[in-house]
């Protein structure tokens, strides 16, 4: 039992011999260093695809763009149409129906027509 603590002991100084050795061999690591080709490029991104630059400024909302709002009309063909009678996929289609605008003066159309009721000649 002597021998083999003996020889543990013998074994554990000869390896903590080595690696105090080795590592004075070893270079101190530096901090980080960032590489050249990781900084910011103008229009690519970061697999080296072109992009828009993110430093580009959107063009500034005018008066005019906020003057109304329009609204596509579409309507879903499969609640009106029978998918085995046309033997057809009514998953995705529509029908359009038209474009609504909303003025900021209170005005709607559809279509180019007007709905308001004001306009209206008939409706008194």
């Amino acid at each position: 039992m002597v021998r083999i603590s003996i020889r543990l002991a013998a074994g554990l100084c000869v390896l903590v011999w080595a690696v105090s050795a080795q590592a004075g061999n070893c270079k101190k690591s530096p901090n980080y260093v960032m590489p050249e080709d990781v900084k910011y490029k103008d229009g690519v991104d970061a697999q080296g695809w072109a992009v828009a630059p993110a430093d580009v400024n959107p063009p500034a909302i005018s008066g005019d763009d906020l003057k109304g709002v329009g609204v596509e009309l579409n309507l879903p063909a499969r609640q009106y149409l029978d998918e085995n009678a046309y033997n057809l996929n009514t998953e995705r289609v529509e029908v359009g129906v038209g474009h609504v605008n909303a003025g900021m003066d209170g005005s709607v159309s559809l279509g180019g027509k007007s709905l308001n009721a004001s306009d209206d000649a008939d409706c008194q």
